[in-house]
């Protein structure tokens, strides 16, 4: 149960960072094509970033925080839901050794009220026998 968790877990973690990834290579490859209609008449230093570049990576940076936060977040969710999975496990476990326990018990004293009432009916049967014999004499 624990390793289905934790599975669910790191495929949630890589698909995010899959779909992330694949997001930011999106936005990259659409900010790389230049058509030959929108070519700037002038070129910008590659070194310095143009306010529109900035402007564009600052959303970018906030969404991966926002990401990261919300993986977090599930996270710690999904650990708080294995450490509750482990206590009702764990009490579990407690009431299932009281069960057998009480169960052991239960069987001897069957047992016990078994051999007592075999014990019963044969020294009952032994005494008719023995009053039987007493009347035919």
């Amino acid at each position: 149960m624990l390793t289905i968790v934790g599975f669910i877990l790191i495929v949630a973690i890589a698909g995010g960072i899959a779909g992330f990834t694949a997001w930011r290579n999106s936005v990259s490859a659409s900010n790389d094509r230049v058509t030959p209609d929108s070519m700037p008449a002038f070129t910008v230093p590659t070194d310095v970033p143009s306010p529109v570049a900035a402007a564009n990576a600052a959303p970018s940076v906030n969404d991966l925080r926002e990401t990261v936060a919300a993986l977090q977040s599930t996270q710690k969710q999904i650990l708080d839901e294995i450490g509750n999975i482990k206590q009702k496990i764990a009490a579990e476990q407690g009431e299932r050794k009281l069960l057998t326990a009480q169960l052991g018990s239960l069987s001897l004293r069957l047992d016990e009220l078994s051999a007592v009432s075999a014990s019963i009916a044969e020294s009952a049967s032994t005494e008719q026998s023995q009053k039987r014999r007493a009347k035919s004499r």
